[in-house]
């Protein structure tokens, strides 16, 4: 994705549209995978866009990350967003049925937060137009007071992509170093408890769901700024 380091600017300083056959953050999938509707291969899918969204709002005001975005260079701040999606980089970048909600409760952020690394717009615009929420809602049955929700912030979320300046659009995060695993951690709340861990990224795996143990994730973010020099 070098061609997104420099955003293409349409006649009126909008993102110009992509091809999303061209586009690969992720090696499991290309952006042309995630958006063709093989999300709906999957019989079930979590609830997880009220608990994205405190995710978001609890890592974003994190002093270090809050001191970041306040003086931090535009590098820097893309950084933070790629820390946030590295700690489920999975979800975020293969086929699964959090997917669309996961990259709509992201885009809805990071739009509130003008916050916006290039390569991450092309994949929150592609990712959150693809989805149909009545075609979502029929096959895996959304609370009704998640649904409500979506229906409301898809539109307004969209919009602000579409209109996001292309002269605001922050460095591309990496495409790279995402933690490797030999499972797919699980990211399911305390069954205990009832409550998730900060690391777990608020969301509900779809690949936990067959039942089989996956090992815990031990959290990019306890150590992302001994890391990031």
């Amino acid at each position: 994705m070098n061609d997104l380091a420099t955003p293409c600017r349409g006649p009126e300083g909008f993102v110009r549209p992509f091809r999303p056959s061209s586009i690969n953050m992720f090696t499991a999938a290309t952006l042309s995978d995630l958006i063709n509707g093989d999300v709906y291969r999957f019989s079930r899918a979590p609830s997880v866009y009220f608990m994205l969204a405190e995710f978001y709002d609890h890592y974003f005001r994190m002093a270090p990350v809050a001191e970041e975005l306040e003086r931090g260079s535009d590098e820097r701040k893309s950084l933070m967003v790629w820390a946030a999606i590295n700690e489920a980089w999975w979800v975020y970048g293969s086929v699964n049925p959090e997917l669309p909600i996961r990259w709509l409760a992201l885009a809805k952020k990071l739009l509130a937060l003008q916050l916006m690394p290039s390569n991450v717009h092309v994949y929150c615009t592609a990712i959150v137009q693809s989805l149909d929420v009545d075609r979502y809602q029929k096959h895996f049955g959304l609370p009704d007071e998640e649904l409500r929700a979506i229906k409301a912030d898809l539109p307004e979320v969209l919009q602000g992509l579409k209109t996001y300046p292309a002269h605001a659009l922050l460095p591309p995060i990496p495409e790279k170093d995402w933690e490797e695993w030999d499972e797919i951690p699980d990211l399911s709340v305390d069954r205990e408890s009832g409550t998730g861990d900060l690391h777990r990224n608020g969301a509900l795996s779809a690949n936990a769901m067959d039942g089989e143990p996956k090992p815990s994730s031990p959290g990019l973010l306890s150590r992302l700024f001994g890391f990031i020099k």
